[in-house]
C-alpha cells in the first residue's frame, strides 16, 4: 500500500473537549499514517500517504513495499476529561468514509 491515499471522516456531536483522529496501518509493526486533533466543526477528514512521505511515518525512510494486514482507526480523547460534573465526557462519535486511493 506505500503511496496509497487513507482517510476517513468523523464528527463528534458535541466538539467541547480536545479530541483526536489517528489511522495506521499495521504491517510488521505500527505505522502512523496521520495522528492529530480534530479541528473544525462538522465532518472533519483525517489521512494521509502510508509510507515515507507521511509526516507521522514511523517505519523505514526508505521503505519500498508496505505489505498492510490491518488499518487502524482511532478517535479518542487527546487529554485527561476536565467535563461534567463527575469528571466524564459524553457525547456521540461517527465515522464515515474509510478509504484509500
Amino acid at each position: 500500500m506505500i503511496g496509497k491515499q487513507l482517510s476517513f471522516s468523523v464528527r463528534v456531536d458535541p466538539l467541547n473537549t480536545p479530541i483526536n483522529g489517528m489511522i495506521a496501518v499495521v504491517s510488521n509493526g505500527w505505522h502512523k499514517v496521520d495522528d492529530g486533533p480534530l479541528i473544525g466543526k462538522g465532518w472533519i477528514t483525517k489521512g494521509g500517504v502510508v509510507g515515507p512521505e507521511s509526516l507521522n511515518w514511523e517505519g523505514s525512510p526508505t521503505a519500498k513495499s508496505v505489505p498492510v494486514s490491518e488499518i487502524r482507526i482511532s478517535v479518542y480523547l487527546a487529554t485527561p476529561v476536565h467535563g461534567g460534573s463527575d469528571g466524564n465526557w459524553q457525547g456521540d462519535i461517527y465515522v464515515d468514509d474509510i478509504g484509500w486511493r
